[in-house]
């Protein structure tokens, strides 16, 4: 029996993460001794190389290249906002034949699992949670020729392998990823699940348990993907500081490893206990995303997160992870339909942290399916595409751009689609947000200088360089995204006098 295991493209231009797909090499590891054979096929590598066509044309070209090498189950993954391409690939294949048996998992296309079966007849299978030991023992029931008596298939209990999946290498060609991207990046885990249950976060659904990898596998793991290569590990676990005792053993071991590759990880903002930045520091971790989200109490009842106390105390924590050399990238949640003061608070906020060496990242608010957030009503509200968010804030192909399911689906597809309301005003704030972030990385000591003036607020300034960047422009999101940076220079440091900082 051969099994294909699909991972769907995902990323354009952008590299610098570009690494295997540490989930589908994982199930591949779970089959090695069942008697089958397992191929990962990683169109997201295509897409990065420039080897797959676009648009509707990738769909021939994947369809071919799946089904030539007669499978008899395809299995199917996505990020959230490629669901839409896993499920039009399953459907071609079963058109071309039928006794072929389509697998999804992730966390995406598990939480909509109900629906799947519901609207998409070619759906055979879906796991919810972590699939390793459900995947391998549906393929060994399949292999038998007995028929499975769910179609539904939960899995959150500890997957036999904990270990990172190095015979599943086989299945792939690494140099190819090495070449792409001059990092050498490798994603790892050391434990799933996060002791938060943050209302907008797809992590307590899908990990319902937090389970922690063993001390001596995480270690020999780290010593071996220097072996293999690695420059750069990105540690996926949801938060890596979840248990600071563990977080300090991991660190202490992983200092004494001589030429370790340098790491990066989650994290949350309670848990930069005063010894974390300089734990991290020893063991080469060089940054962590840390998700402040919400700064506002009308932000932090929204999002279910009240971890940002206070701004000092987050200055506080900030500046020690920067004074280790552990760069944070402080994220935000913002909702584009949020009162102007609410925007501008957030805006005062990473003006702070970007002054104390944070990089920043801004997110348009998501409902992402079977999150507290998405369980809110919305009866009676009106969708409309939303292709302009996805192409101003993403680095996606056309093919995951373009989503026909989106109007038919939209609680679905939330990524591809936004409440009508006023769509003008939605695209101007999307451009705001972007605008935004963009100009407070680059020119945050103007901007604070401003601030500390008595200027009406940085939102009022931000939207006058939006409008006139917009005009030039045409408001087309690509274009915005690659000229509104030059314009913005124009601007600023011509007209006005602005310095961009070293980015």
């Amino acid at each position: 029996m051969h099994v294909v295991l699909v991972n769907p493209p995902n990323h354009r231009f952008d590299l610098d993460d570009l690494a295997p797909p540490l989930g589908l090499l994982r199930l591949s590891q779970s089959m090695l001794n069942d008697s089958v054979s397992v191929e990962v096929l990683d169109f997201n590598l295509d897409s990065c190389s420039g080897e797959m066509p676009d648009g509707e044309d990738f769909y021939e070209y994947a369809t071919a290249r799946i089904s030539c090498r007669k499978p008899k189950i395809v299995g199917f993954t996505s990020m959230g906002i490629n669901s839409h391409v896993s499920l039009r690939l399953a459907a071609n294949i079963k058109q071309k034949d039928p006794h072929v048996i389509t697998v999804f998992g992730g966390a995406h296309l598990g939480a909509i699992a109900e629906d799947l079966f519901r609207n998409f007849p070619f759906v055979d299978f879906v796991i919810s949670g972590q699939g390793e030991r459900t995947f391998s023992d549906l393929v060994r029931v399949l292999h038998s020729g007995k028929n499975p008596t769910a179609r539904l298939l939960f899995d959150h209990g500890s997957p036999t392998i904990l270990t990172h999946p190095w015979d599943a290498y086989a299945t792939i060609n690494l140099s190819d990823y090495f070449i792409l991207n001059e990092r050498k990046v490798l994603n790892f885990e050391t434990a799933r699940g996060c002791k938060y249950k943050c209302s907008f976060c797809y992590s307590p659904a899908h990990w319902t348990q937090r389970l922690e990898f063993p001390m001596e596998t995480i270690i020999s793991d780290f010593e071996i993907a220097r072996k293999v290569g690695a420059k750069h590990l990105f540690v996926v676990d949801d938060n890596f500081l979840n248990d600071r005792h563990r977080t300090a053993d991991i660190c202490t071991r992983l200092a004494e490893i001589r030429d370790l590759p340098t790491w990066n990880c989650y994290a949350s903002l309670p848990d930069i206990h005063a010894e974390i930045p300089t734990l991290l520091s020893r063991a080469r971790c060089n940054s962590a995303y840390i998700g402040i989200d919400a700064v506002t109490s009308l932000q932090k009842k929204a999002l279910g997160k009240f971890f940002a106390k206070s701004q000092a105390a987050c200055l506080e924590k900030i500046r020690s992870l920067v004074a280790k050399k552990v760069t944070p990238t402080c994220s935000f949640i913002i909702d584009a339909f949020w009162p102007q003061e609410e925007l501008e608070e957030t805006f005062r906020w990473a003006t702070k942290l970007r002054l104390e060496g944070a990089e920043l990242s801004f997110h348009i608010l998501t409902k992402y399916p079977q999150t507290k957030l998405s369980r809110e009503k919305s009866e009676g509200v009106e969708f409309i595409d939303n292709d302009f968010r996805i192409r101003l804030m993403f680095d996606c192909p056309e093919v995951v751009i373009n989503n026909p399911l989106a109007m038919q689906f939209p609680q679905l597809f939330p990524f591809h689609v936004n409440p009508v309301m006023d769509s003008e005003f939605y695209k101007n704030r999307l451009m705001l947000i972007n605008l935004a972030q963009n100009l407070i990385s680059l020119y945050p000591y103007e901007l604070n200088d401003l601030l500390e003036g008595g200027h009406k607020g940085i939102t009022c300034f931000f939207e006058e360089i939006s409008k006139a960047v917009s005009r030039e422009l045409f408001v087309d999101a690509v274009r915005f995204k690659i000229r509104s940076r030059e314009l913005c220079e124009e601007i600023l440091c011509k007209k006005i006098g602005f310095i961009a900082v070293n980015t």
